[in-house]
């Protein structure tokens, strides 16, 4: 669900993918879970920002559909964390955060994203859902535990500064 071919008309990819996470959404409906898209800002995707995703959540029309935020995707799609947070609205339950440049997925600290501010805009519109770490660079392989440990602590402190 929700990728393409890049010689595929984008709107086969959605349908496909529409009937795909519907398929999907009534399995974790049936385990009382929920599932959670996300964006990417890749051509082969069909969810390139939030309001596509606010879309197909609407196209999907299952209660076990909702939507996430990841930090490091948001300047590459030319959204910005208020911006993604309104659109979403209460469909959003998950945020990733990673650093870029905008992208990259790197160590918080590393990349020239302003995350403090980001988390200060969550905190700002009520957001109490969870925050997960993805730290996903080819430069952190040898090290992942690093990595995260790392990025763990600078985000500790974000969330206690505030």
């Amino acid at each position: 669900a929700g990728y393409g071919t890049l010689d595929e008309e984008e709107t086969d990819t959605w349908k496909r993918s529409a009937e795909a996470l519907g398929i999907l959404c009534d399995m974790a409906e049936s385990y009382g879970i929920e599932l959670v898209l996300e964006t990417s800002p890749r051509e082969y995707t069909t969810t390139h920002n939030a309001q596509d995703v606010v879309h197909m959540i609407r196209d999907v029309r299952s209660p076990a559909l909702k939507g996430m935020i990841d930090t490091a995707t948001l300047g590459f799609s030319g959204e910005t964390m208020t911006g993604a947070i309104e659109e979403l609205g209460s469909y959003l339950r998950h945020v990733h955060v990673a650093d870029g440049v905008p992208n990259g997925h790197l160590i918080l600290g590393e990349g020239h994203l302003k995350l403090y501010e980001m988390i200060q805009n969550l905190d700002d519109a009520g957001y109490a859902g969870g925050l997960g770490l993805e730290i996903l660079n080819d430069r952190y392989m040898r090290n992942p535990h690093e990595a995260m440990e790392t990025s763990f602590k600078i985000l500790k402190q974000y969330i206690h500064n505030k």
